[in-house]
């Protein structure tokens, strides 16, 4: 009875002991390993286990550090990494337009003012980032991320002045460029004029492209917008302005459409004073060939006289020769006629 049941358990043992030999390289795929032992001569599998993972406890410094981040501190450092890169892109745009308005050659009156005021912002801007970046509290970081869009307006106050101010310059640097064009005209159409040129029309053209841009003040164009200022999120300012903006755009705009008619006109001028150019020198042409056709009739005319006197001259050469020789002839019948009468007495 022993026996049997000895060799029942011995039995079971080994089909077991099989089982998980067989399932040996699965097993090892979850970290485990086996190895053959030999006891009651019956193949024994020796179960290794895996090195158990560290799992961090509640006194442990992983789970100190992870515990410390909470949602708080997740919206805090967004907020910061938000607001910097907000700061830097305006950092960025104020530096370039720093950089274009140094390079302006005219200067209608506000490009001092301009660039110190970018200077101001590019400064605010930065010591309001390193306030940000220093804040431990979301509410105060929320405020300070707020005023980056409040405080300074970059992009809706100070850059379009800056670009209004330039623009200005501009416009300055055109009105006198064309004053100085229209004036070497006003030397060339009284030229042509003196030269008996018709330059009525150049002239009218010239002097209508003068008087449109007499009248135009690119520096008053833009002095309603000089003294504007961030809103700080005053909605009325905010919208005030937008509207003294829109109006400095549209003054400059109008200064340009002015600007380009009277350039045409000018050129038109030009233009006609090239055909009175052209119509005095056909002109002088035909005067020129009308001379020189009387000259040469009055020489036609001079060498049929002169031929017409040599032979009248001939002719009367000839008349005094057969007058001479008639008289000879004369002279010597009347001697013959003489000696007769005489020589019958």
């Amino acid at each position: 009875m022993q026996t049997s049941t000895r060799f029942t358990h011995s039995r079971r043992r080994s089909v077991a002991t099989l089982a998980l030999v067989g399932l040996a390289g699965t097993l090892g795929s979850f970290g485990l390993s086996a190895s053959p032992a030999f006891a009651d001569d019956a193949p024994v599998l020796a179960i290794v286990e895996p090195v158990a993972p560290v799992v961090a406890t509640q006194a442990s410094p992983e789970a100190v550090a992870e515990k410390s981040i909470t949602p708080v501190d997740i919206k805090l450092t967004v907020l910061r990494s938000k607001g910097a890169a907000e700061i830097a892109k305006r950092q960025i745009s104020l530096n370039s337009s720093q950089t274009k308005l140094a390079g302006q050659t005219t200067d209608c009156g506000f490009n001092a003012a301009r660039s110190g005021e970018m200077a101001a912002t590019s400064t605010g801007l930065a010591a309001l980032g390193s306030q940000l970046a220093a804040t431990t509290d979301l509410a105060t970081a929320t405020s300070l991320y707020g005023k980056i869009f409040t405080d300074f307006r970059v992009y809706l106050v100070v850059l379009p002045k800056t670009g209004n101010a330039m623009r200005c310059d501009f416009f300055v640097k055109s009105i006198t460029e064309f004053n100085t064009a229209a004036a070497k005209l006003q030397v060339e159409i009284d030229a042509v004029k003196a030269g008996g040129g018709d330059t009525t029309a150049a002239q009218a053209l010239k002097n209508s492209a003068v008087a449109t841009v007499a009248p135009l003040n690119p520096t008053a164009a833009i002095t309603p917008c000089a003294g504007l200022v961030p809103d700080k999120g005053d909605k009325a300012i905010q919208a005030a302005n937008a509207t003294a903006l829109s109006g400095c755009d549209a003054s400059l705009d109008a200064i340009g459409v002015s600007m380009k008619s009277a350039r045409s006109q000018l050129n038109q001028s030009r233009a006609a004073l090239k055909g009175a150019r052209s119509a005095d020198r056909d002109a002088d042409k035909a005067k020129r060939e009308a001379d020189k056709d009387a000259r040469e009739a009055k020489k036609d005319a001079d060498k049929a006289k002169r031929e017409a006197e040599k032979e009248a001259r001939e002719t009367k050469k000839d008349a005094d020769k057969a007058a001479r020789k008639a008289a000879k002839a004369s002279k010597k019948a009347n001697g013959n006629s003489d000696g007769g009468e005489n020589n019958q007495d």
